[in-house]
């Protein structure tokens, strides 16, 4: 029975030996060093100073698109961004109304190179590029302008403005001179989000941890009709809200998994606008 302990010990103590010896081996063969670190002593500040109050701006009596604008969502969207803008920032909201209409006396911000003549000769050439310039147009007060290389210029500088105002810019900045901003990278893209997925948190198991997220599967049936055309319609609210999103955030392309095997080519404009007749694209979605 003894020497049945004193054999079981023996291997237990061998092994030991045997797995310090390969560990010790290997930390030699990888290169694996153990160094002390000399870390800082982390600075803990004893009060925290408020961020400084925006600076005082004047109220801005109207956003003023170009015509036809107010039947353009993109325009309208990126409009009301801007004057919820302008609201938090001044109190005030400004009338949001087409060129040549009657306007109220004040500040305004004047969108768009056909709002104005003053402003065409700051429009930039790329279609996604715009530039904030202050202008004076005859007979009224002092406006800022925001033109962009095309509607989506446009909204993209009406986002743009939205943003620094509410994040201080004083007046003196806006009427300064006049900045132009261009896209450093000409795709930015995002996925499809949440779009098509369940919003029912009693529908999620929260002890499953599988990465199959469930997107569309209230839309698409296994039998006739094959679609839910109320959850379709859902979805393409979604959607459609998601697209608009983005682009407030400065995207410009949305990257949707399995696009060939929804979409029918031939029933977009003339059937060739996307892709002509011997596209290998077009080959492999039929």
């Amino acid at each position: 029975m003894k020497h049945g302990k004193l054999k079981a010990v023996s291997v237990v103590i061998i092994g030991l030996l045997l797995g310090y010896t390969i560990a010790t081996q290997l930390n030699g063969f990888l290169g694996i060093d153990f160094i002390a670190k000399d870390l800082p002593v982390e600075v803990v500040p004893d009060e925290v100073h408020a961020l400084d109050a925006s600076a005082p701006m004047d109220a801005v009596s109207a956003v003023v698109l170009s015509s036809g604008a107010l039947q353009d969502e993109l325009l309208v969207r990126a409009a009301e961004t801007l004057a919820d803008a302008v609201q938090t920032r001044t109190g005030q909201r400004p009338l949001i109304a087409e060129v040549g209409g009657d306007l109220p006396a004040g500040l305004r911000i004047i969108v768009g190179a056909q709002s104005a003549p003053e402003l065409a000769k700051s429009q930039p050439e790329s279609p996604e590029a715009f530039t904030l310039a202050s202008l004076q147009p005859a007979g009224d007060d002092q406006a800022l302008g925001v033109v962009g290389g095309s509607r989506l210029g446009d909204a993209y500088g009406m986002y743009r403005l939205a943003d620094e105002l509410l994040a201080g810019v004083d007046d003196a900045v806006l009427f300064s001179q006049p900045q132009t901003v261009v896209p450093a990278m000409s795709r930015r893209l995002v996925d499809l989000g949440a779009v098509g997925i369940p919003q029912d948190p009693t529908g999620w198991d929260p002890a499953n941890y599988s990465h199959h997220l469930r997107a569309f599967e209230d839309v698409f049936l296994a039998e006739a009709p094959y679609v839910d055309q109320e959850k379709f319609a859902e979805v393409q609210a979604q959607f459609a809200d998601y697209v608009q999103r983005m682009i407030a955030y400065g995207n410009n392309g949305i990257v949707i998994p399995g696009f060939l095997e929804f979409i029918n080519f031939d029933h977009i404009g003339d059937g060739f606008e996307v892709y002509s007749a011997d596209s290998d694209y077009r080959a492999r979605h039929l």
